[in-house]
């Protein structure tokens, strides 16, 4: 089809339909952001990240968890935390206007300089707590992040190695 034609590799055409067909002038963007970040030699490494942060959604999920909309910043307790937070909060208006744009490889640039901070809070933060309104905060700052990925793709499908 056509995001064969455009050199668009199998495994990344499932993950951008994956993450919604409605619109094929949009799939297609969405296709060619996803086949040339594809090729960024720190891929691998986001890939990584984001495919973790997704699972533990996935996991909340299946326990039945009700993911709260809204971070609560008083709730923030690890330096890690504080800082993904903060780096989301400054990047945050910017991807909601390219995705209006739907300049996905922008997005997707953008989001990856979250790689980072997505690695040091799953080094310094548990995120599945005893504590319910902590592991409710994390599991929502995690969600907001996760919805802007899959909404570019569904990148547990791609292999990276």
């Amino acid at each position: 089809g056509i995001l064969k034609e455009r050199q668009i590799k199998t495994e990344q055409v499932k993950a951008v339909l994956k993450a919604g067909f409605d619109n094929v002038v949009d799939v297609v963007k969405r296709g060619d952001a996803l086949r040339s970040a594809a090729t960024r030699p720190e891929f691998k490494e986001e890939v990584i990240a984001i495919v973790r942060l997704v699972n533990i959604l996935k996991q909340a999920e299946e326990w039945g968890l009700m993911i709260p909309d809204h971070v609560k910043e008083e709730l923030l307790q690890e330096k890690e935390e504080m800082n993904l937070y903060r780096h989301w909060k400054k990047i945050e208006p910017q991807l909601e206007k390219l995705l209006r744009e739907q300049d996905y490889l922008q997005v997707y640039q953008i989001l990856s300089t979250l790689r980072h901070s997505i690695h040091d809070f799953f080094e310094g933060v548990l995120v599945m707590s005893e504590d319910k309104t902590l592991r409710l905060n994390r599991l929502s700052l995690l969600n907001k992040i996760g919805k802007t990925f899959l909404s570019i793709a569904d990148f547990t499908e791609l292999q990276v190695k």
